[in-house]
């Protein structure tokens, strides 16, 4: 079965009024708001969901050709994706291939892919697809998003990080001077295809990684997504296509409502979504991401569990469920020892450049969070960490 949501993030039409005239010179305010819809489609490559993705793109954005971005591990889907292309009446310029590690969210590959699209002969009526996982979804829509000020693309998630995550939401980006993200933009695919049936084929590191994205959306805002992992195990959830598929529906909808509420991060550091990001990010800095992103987010929501039971805000029992949940999947519930004051000084410094706050997201019970503006007095690291 093939679901089609669409994602929508401004709804308002240009607007332009003259503020003011005087003599030689006149003040227009200009107002921008732009309207992105796309399609976010559950199907494998090889379905109807690719091939009427790509018939829209040819049709409604006019384009002839498409350059292709994959992670070298999914040569199989790359074959797949060029055939539906070609019968979309798509020509296929090439193909830049990234290993699919944290090490390809650099100014390096961004470059590299940069020069081979332009000898390739990608224009602006090109569109890249991005084929692989979190980080090749991350890198292409950046790609796409700066190449001749941005180019159509779509993505074919092929991880569960980045079905639930990466994949969702329009920001792209890469790191710089070991900082997560440090340059990025909002870049909107045209479409998505998700296929649940990729974890079959997946480790089952690369599937506890995902895991830990889908229980931070659980515990935030979806307690029947929660219920359905908490009594799941990872080989069940590789194993059973429907529910690996109820899995991968639920946190893509539970995602989406989240960035409802503010699509663009105009708002403060206070999301719900950034539950376990505040500690997960310094983690993944100070061990220079030799963990996978879902692993430090694991940790960090452990932290931020035990702090929320500490200072009256989270219930017991969670914490308790919480933990052994992430246990399960073999996800790490606390700092590594070698590190875990270099954490707690990255944190520190954190919270110096914003004037002493952290924002640190809670649980309160299954589908509720607050956030903790600064690190609470009478907790101390070593109790939490």
């Amino acid at each position: 079965m093939t679901t089609d949501w669409t994602a929508a993030t401004r709804d308002v039409a240009p607007q332009a009024s003259r503020l003011w005239a005087g003599e030689g010179e006149d003040c227009i305010e200009v107002s921008w708001v732009r309207s992105e819809r796309y399609s976010l489609s559950f199907g494998s490559p090889g379905s109807a969901s690719l091939g009427r993705l790509l018939a829209a793109t040819h049709d409604g954005y006019d384009c002839s050709t498409v350059y292709f971005v994959a992670d070298r591990a999914c040569r199989s889907v790359l074959d797949t994706a060029r055939d539906e292309a070609a019968k979309s009446g798509l020509h296929a310029l090439g193909v830049s291939v990234l290993t699919g590690q944290e090490t390809d969210k650099s100014i390096g590959s961004v470059r590299r892919i940069w020069r081979e699209m332009s000898a390739a002969g990608v224009l602006r009526r090109t569109l890249v697809v991005g084929i692989g996982g979190g980080v090749t979804c991350d890198v292409t829509g950046f790609i796409a998003g700066t190449y001749m000020r941005g180019v159509p693309y779509a993505l074919l998630p092929t991880t569960l990080m980045a079905q639930v995550d990466a994949a969702i939401g329009g920001k792209t980006g890469f790191n710089l001077h070991g900082q997560k993200n440090l340059i990025g933009a909002f870049h909107h695919p045209v479409g998505v295809v998700i296929d649940p049936g990729t974890m079959e084929l997946l480790p089952d590191r690369v599937i506890a990684n995902g895991l830990a994205e889908v229980i931070k959306v659980a515990v935030i805002g979806s307690p029947e997504l929660f219920e359905t992992v908490a009594t799941a195990s990872l080989d069940e959830v590789r194993s059973d296509p429907v529910l690996a598929d109820r899995v991968v529906r639920l946190a893509v909808r539970e995602k989406l409502r989240q960035l409802s509420r503010d699509p663009m991060e105009v708002g403060d550091l206070r999301r719900p979504l950034n539950f376990g990001h505040c500690v997960g990010h310094a983690i993944e800095a100070e061990l220079g991401y030799s963990w996978l992103h879902g692993e430090c987010v694991a940790a960090g929501m452990a932290v931020a569990s035990r702090l929320g039971e500490r200072t009256g805000h989270t219930a017991p029992g969670l914490v308790i469920r919480l933990l052994e949940t992430l246990t399960r999947f073999g996800l790490p519930i606390h700092v590594p020892g070698e590190i875990d004051q270099a954490v707690w000084k990255h944190l520190d410094r954190i919270a110096r450049v914003r004037n002493g706050a952290l924002h640190i997201v809670v649980p309160e019970g299954l589908g509720s969070s607050a956030s903790l503006p600064s690190w609470p007095s009478g907790v101390t690291w070593r109790e939490v960490c």
